[in-house]
């Protein structure tokens, strides 16, 4: 029990390291335009873990190559990024040129941005692979107290905690892709059970 339990540990570390590590790399030699595909294939990996349960034979880069083939089709959906990136470009002109209204404004933007690229891909692995972007917008507000925990989360890290986001974006991005999905995990359930039901009566 005890080797057992150490060799799933084992397999944690791995699948989060060597996903995590992929994530980053891939997504920055792209200049970002992987990243949601990317992001969707993280969430398909969690959903497998907490439907399944967790493999520690898994092996991360051959299922990210796999699965990242079948999700290059967000790709209609990178204009949100351009926004994400956008408001990036602009947050760091604000700050360059001190001026703190267009800085606070980009970035508010680009967080906000950010949070939709998440629920993008996260409705696209746990809801439906087809859909519309308004689609996504009813399900952000379906539940919007979980939409303003992530706001809150992301505007503190990037006012107050640039450098551990960094490390974190490199080395953990594959547990904060897991936390989200169970915290949307439940909210997914109960709008496939009203929401989508009532559509399709």
């Amino acid at each position: 029990m005890i080797h057992s339990n150490f060799y799933k540990f084992l397999g944690w570390i791995h699948v989060t390291v060597v996903f995590s590590l992929l994530f980053s790399i891939l997504s920055l030699a792209s200049a970002g335009f992987l990243f949601l595909p990317l992001l969707a294939v993280g969430f398909e990996l969690s959903k497998e873990i907490i439907e399944r349960g967790f493999d520690p034979h898994v092996s991360v880069v051959k299922y990210v190559y796999m699965r990242l083939k079948l999700h290059i089709r967000l790709f209609r959906f990178n204009a949100v990024y351009i926004v994400l990136l956008l408001n990036g470009i602009g947050t760091l002109l604000g700050i360059f040129t001190q001026q703190s209204m267009i800085m606070y404004s980009c970035s508010v933007l680009a967080v906000l941005a950010f949070i939709f690229l998440i629920y993008i891909a996260f409705y696209a692995t746990w809801i439906q692979s087809s859909f519309q972007l308004i689609d996504v917008f009813i399900f952000m507000f379906y539940k919007l107290q979980y939409v303003l925990v992530l706001f809150v989360f992301f505007v503190s890290c990037v006012y107050f905690s640039q450098s551990i986001i960094f490390l974190a974006f490199i080395f953990l991005n594959f547990l904060a892709i897991l936390f989200v999905s169970v915290l949307l995990n439940s909210t997914s359930v109960r709008y496939c059970h009203t929401i989508l039901q009532k559509e399709e009566i």
